[in-house]
């Protein structure tokens, strides 16, 4: 008789790792961007738009990484860090800022999470 081996427990940590990677990138690259606006002539009103592709990177950058460690399973594993993402991005404006969470907001950033994670994810598999 064949035994299968769960291959949960190593999809699950791909995905917690992947979300650690996505806010560690989001850490830095904040850094950098504060930075810039701080020390250059830069105007602050790009910031918007900074933090949006900061946010899409991060996010997509986890995901690949995640279906690497995962050896696959691309679009899942993209989904859950994605979604795990924006379940953190949450936690850390319900703490920081829970006026500026609205239902908008939070459907914006989560098709943005979402898809960012799924894409990386997929790009990983892809490029196996």
């Amino acid at each position: 008789m064949k035994t299968t081996v769960s291959t949960y427990p190593s999809t699950l940590n791909s995905v917690f790792k992947g979300v650690v990677t996505s806010l560690v990138l989001t850490l830095i690259f904040t850094f950098i961007a504060a930075l810039a606006v701080y020390i250059s002539p830069l105007s602050e009103k790009f910031l918007s738009l900074t933090s949006l592709i900061i946010l899409l990177v991060s996010v997509f950058v986890g995901g690949n990484i995640a279906a690497r460690r995962a050896g696959g399973k691309g679009l899942i594993v993209g989904f859950l860090v994605g979604l795990g993402f924006f379940f953190l991005l949450i936690l850390i404006g319900l703490v920081f800022t829970p006026q500026t969470l609205t239902l908008t907001t939070l459907s914006v950033k989560l098709v943005y999470t979402l898809l960012a994670g799924i894409l990386g994810g997929i790009s990983a598999v892809a490029a196996m």
